[in-house]
């Protein structure tokens, strides 16, 4: 039996299964009303619940393969470097993905796939064929300092619930500090990168911690 719960706002209705059911399944109807200043926050608002609902539930579990879909070929200027540092690094573009799509909206600006057990980089062809158990995926983000707590490397709202979520989706999550990558030279990018790819903690996805950008 469905349960229903409506908000103060009557012309809002959030229906969900029962708690029992194996798969939670949320159905919005928003106001339909073209007029509605609002319209756009109150989707995105409802998918966030939607979201937080599945993937923070306990019976969530780690999907053995996560689609994906590439989004444009075309690399903002503040990604410029980290695309050409990575390209020096790995040496071919094949070597890791830019501007992936997620399920539940969520992007990354940088995929990378390793073999957990020789801690080596994949072709990303050689992993798109479906699940492998031995496959990590690291997710970089270069985000804006506002993203973090004041005087802390700790992430807050949007982000921290992102970092949670690409985890639970079986990520490792490596947060840069844009401004701070900008400033590198060439060379520092370029072993910045290195350390945070190569680190022990990217083959530890069952925990996953902020990282130190210092």
């Amino acid at each position: 039996m469905k349960n229903s719960v409506r908000s103060q706002n009557p012309r809002i209705i959030l229906v969900g299964r029962d708690p029992q059911d194996d798969t939670l399944d949320v159905i919005f109807f928003l106001c339909p009303f073209s007029d509605d200043l609002y319209k756009e926050q109150k989707e995105m608002m409802l998918r966030c619940v939607k979201t937080c609902m599945e993937l923070d539930s306990p019976s969530f579990t780690k999907p053995a393969f996560v689609p994906t879909e590439n989004g444009s070929s075309l690399v903002s200027v503040n990604l410029r470097k980290a695309r050409d540092a990575l390209i020096e690094l790995l040496g071919d573009e094949n070597m890791f993905r830019q501007n992936v799509q997620l399920p539940y909206k969520y992007h990354i600006d940088f995929e990378i796939r390793m073999d957990s057990v020789s801690k080596k980089v994949l072709p990303i062809t050689a992993t798109d064929d479906g699940a492998d158990s031995s496959v990590q995926r690291l997710a970089f983000l270069f985000v804006p300092l506002s993203a973090f707590c004041v005087g802390t490397m700790h992430p807050q709202g949007k982000l921290a619930m992102k970092r949670r979520h690409l985890n639970k989706l079986g990520y490792h999550v490596i947060l840069v500090l844009n401004k701070k990558f900008q400033e590198m030279t060439n060379e520092d990018a370029v072993e910045f990168l290195k350390q945070k790819i190569y680190s022990e903690n990217a083959f530890h996805f069952s925990e996953v911690t902020v990282q130190d950008n210092n």
